[in-house]
């Protein structure tokens, strides 16, 4: 596989200090590198290459002192050794030059942010702790200190929100931040495989491969990549429900009554079982070729033309554009801006297994296997698609943002700083003893630890005016604790707003948790506070047979 050339990802560094070695473009540029903690040992070699060729590198590093050993700037002081070292080796001049730290009111923060005595902030209204009940809770308050720094004067593009754990956070803080009217940007990267779209291709295939069990058929045709509508999909549902539809029961023509058991056949059944038929055909139809097409392929090459087939069938591209149209037109231009991105990582993935493994023999079970794993290594970003948004975005996202107001959610134990351990061969201690024999190994708990206060620390710089540091579940992170001391005061929010936040709808729901009536008519909402009261007082009725049966 090797041989076939740089088919991966990864190897394209390696491919490039190649071509740098044949032929003379560091000699005619100078570089310069910023925003790094770290490189990697491919980094590190092309860094060589550049310094031992170059006229000018400048590496511009976040720390204190060359081999520092304070836990913010650990990683950075060790990155400096390691340049210094190579330019030793091929005798380059090296200049350090040290440019003093900003002089502001958090200078005391980020110097004892991990370790040290803490102080009390002379200003100490800059800084705020607080925790909340739960996530939401805690989104609700984020959202409620946006809007008054808004309304004190600042923009949304001078606000940013950093979450330790994006997965937990991310769908409360879009939809609280959606009804408080609050743009935003999600930065960072993200799995592929997490997307509907990609996950529907995957199940499809797996549908058609392992034998048409009835719950995935149908997940399949309730899906965006869906060729029926709901209301076709809830009669085929109903039917194969009815009559146990299962495997090769998807590919049959039906017969039995639409109806159910002893029912009397008449021209209505008749035609409705006929549409049944027609809409079945259009959803298996597609997956039944795709499974003949694997039956008969020989290697993974034509498996892959086979999956490839399917998908310009289901014309999977042209749904792909339409909907990140409808996206775009409802204002959602980052989840637009992904799905555009989807097609062609699709086609390059499925490209890079026809080159590397073209020629070889894998059954369908082995062929999922590797297109999953192929596509878990692909990430998709964004590009902010308005001009004034609050960023919102995970730690190492987040570590070179500049913002004048700075909120850190979730900074719990294990989350901040976060770092479980790696994988691999090599324990924590093997990977020490073969570095203390001069071998350049990476990785290990220690210098994921080290990454992980480089980056919070990061993080930290990047406040102007105001830093807010929350969490909600769990225990606070020391890093909480040490904050809180600096602040003077923790409070805790009660989830109740003092006041309606955004626009109607919202302060007739807070007038009518008060029975606010007069207020209502004060403010001329009177309308949709009635309406609001009618919903705080629905009750569910009784569950009746002839309830559920209409």
């Amino acid at each position: 596989l090797c041989m076939q050339g740089k088919l991966d990802p990864r190897d394209i560094m390696t491919l490039l200090l190649e071509e740098l070695d044949t032929c003379t473009f560091a000699q005619e540029h100078v570089f310069y590198i910023d925003g790094f903690p770290d490189f990697t040992r491919q980094h590190l070699q092309i860094l060589s290459h550049l310094i031992r060729n170059s006229e000018n590198v400048i590496v511009s590093l976040n720390c204190d002192r060359i081999g520092s050993d304070s836990l913010s700037f650990q990683k950075a002081g060790q990155t400096a050794q390691e340049l210094l070292r190579i330019a030793k080796q091929f005798g380059v001049a090296v200049e350090v030059r040290q440019i003093s730290p900003r002089n502001d009111s958090f200078q005391s923060v980020r110097d004892t942010l991990f370790q040290g005595e803490i102080k009390k902030l002379t200003d100490a209204t800059r800084l705020t702790t607080f925790h909340a009940k739960s996530v939401y809770q805690e989104c609700l308050a984020v959202a409620e200190n946006v809007i008054e720094k808004i309304q004190a004067g600042a923009r949304y593009r001078d606000i940013s929100v950093v979450c330790a754990d994006v997965s937990t956070y991310a769908g409360t803080m879009e939809m609280v931040f959606e009804r408080c009217h609050i743009p935003v940007y999600m930065s960072g990267t993200e799995s592929i495989l997490g997307r509907s779209v990609i996950r529907v291709v995957l199940s499809a295939v797996e549908t058609a491969l392992n034998g048409f069990e009835r719950q995935d058929v149908l997940d399949y045709m309730r899906s965006v990549l869906s060729p029926v509508d709901l209301d076709v999909c809830d009669r085929l549902d109903n039917y194969a429900t009815l009559w146990n539809i299962n495997g090769n029961g998807w590919l049959k023509t039906w017969e039995f009554h639409p109806d159910g058991l002893g029912e009397q056949w008449t021209e209505e059944s008749i035609c409705m079982l006929k549409e049944l038929n027609e809409a079945r055909h259009v959803v298996v139809a597609p997956l039944e070729d795709l499974r003949n097409a694997f039956r008969s392929a020989n290697n993974l090459h034509e498996q892959v033309q086979a999956l490839f087939a399917f998908m310009e069938t289901i014309a999977l591209s042209q749904k792909l554009e339409l909907l990140a149209s409808e996206f775009d037109m409802i204002g959602d231009h980052r989840e637009a801006q992904i799905l555009n991105q989807l097609w062609e990582i699709l086609i390059t993935a499925l490209e890079q297994m026809n080159a590397v493994l073209g020629r070889t023999v894998w059954d369908s079970g082995v062929f999922i296997r590797l297109l999953k794993l192929l596509l878990s290594q692909y990430d998709v970003g964004t590009i902010p698609s308005v001009l004034d948004a609050v960023t919102f975005g995970p730690i190492n996202a987040m570590r070179c943002q500049q913002s004048e107001h700075l909120f850190v959610m979730g900074v719990e134990e294990g989350n901040v700083p976060g770092y479980s351990g790696t994988a691999g061969v090599l324990n924590d201690q093997e990977r020490v003893s073969l570095r203390n024999m001069g071998l350049p190994l990476t990785g290990g708990s220690m210098e994921g630890l080290e990454n992980a206060f480089s980056e919070i620390y990061g993080v930290f710089c990047g406040a102007g005016i105001s830093i807010t540091v929350s969490y909600s579940a769990g225990q606070p992170s020391f890093i909480y604790r040490r904050l809180t001391v600096m602040a003077g005061e923790e409070t805790e929010f009660s989830g109740e707003l003092g006041a309606a936040l955004t626009d109607v709808q919202e302060a007739s729901a807070y007038l009518a948790r008060w029975c606010a009536e007069d207020d209502a008519k004060t403010l001329k909402i009177h309308l949709p506070y009635l309406s609001m009261q009618a919903k705080k007082n629905h009750k569910l009725g009784k569950v009746e047979p002839q309830t559920i049966r209409s």
